[in-house]
């Protein structure tokens, strides 16, 4: 994959203790976790993890409202 079509996906995590410990080593990019439900019908993910953690790449598909799928965790 290049970089360049990465560097267009969003960063989401699989694992909510490896989003945690995300916003804790970068507390500049906030301190809000929410979760979300993606399925094939949201457009397409993959693994892109660092550091073994759950990162993974999604690219919404076009026309996606990306913010309705996200709330906060129970």
């Amino acid at each position: 994959m290049g970089k360049e079509c990465q560097a267009r996906g969003l960063s989401v995590f699989r694992e909510f203790e490896d989003a945690r410990r995300f916003a804790e080593l970068y507390p500049a990019t906030g301190s809000l976790i929410a979760q979300a439900e993606l399925d094939e019908s949201d457009g397409k993910a993959t693994p892109t993890p660092y550091s073994g953690n759950s990162h993974t790449t999604w690219w919404p598909h076009e026309g996606i409202e990306r913010h309705t799928k996200f709330a906060a965790p129970p």
